[in-house]
């Protein structure tokens, strides 16, 4: 999954790289929105070089099938500058399936054995449930970081770094 996000601004690509960059202290847990809270996000780590960023959610212990990143780069413009960011979804989870049915294989063929491949596929349908189950559950958290990196980046373009439960906004 890849969205893409542009937005304007009239503030300076500089202004609203450090309006990115003050998500990077460190947050009080109200400072956090609940639905973020609830999949373990602590703040937010934002790195800059020249005009690109990256940011991603910080958390105690990452999904290792999948997580959620943005980058992107602010354009100047004549009125001020152009924020383009990608929403991305990436992980180890597509690479898992195959690497097993190989790994099943290689038994199979090295033991001349075909319940190794039974059991093979035993194993690689319940592990392809398994990540149907978790990539469901990503599904979910997937939207709600969505919509938090979309109002960091509209914030970012008034230059806005306060927290985002702040003034009664919540994502």
């Amino acid at each position: 999954m890849k969205t893409r996000v542009l937005i304007d601004s009239t503030l300076s690509p500089a202004d609203v790289l450090q309006a990115l960059t003050g998500r990077n202290r460190d947050w009080r847990e109200s400072d956090i929105p609940e639905d973020l809270r609830r999949f373990g996000v602590l703040g937010f780590h934002v790195r800059t070089k020249g005009n690109t960023f990256y940011m991603r959610m910080v958390q105690p212990q990452l999904d290792n099938i999948e997580w959620i990143y943005c980058n992107g780069l602010v354009r100047a413009t004549s009125q001020g500058c152009r924020i383009e960011a990608f929403l991305r979804r990436a992980g180890v989870g597509p690479v898992l399936l195959p690497l097993i049915w190989l790994l099943a294989a290689w038994q199979a063929l090295r033991t001349h054995s075909v319940s190794g491949l039974v059991v093979a596929a035993v194993f690689s349908g319940l592990v392809l449930g398994l990540r149907g189950i978790v990539y469901l559950a990503n599904d979910t958290r997937a939207e709600v970081e969505h919509r938090a990196f979309i109002t960091i980046l509209r914030r970012a373009a008034i230059g806005d770094a306060s927290p985002l439960t702040s003034r009664g906004v919540a994502v």
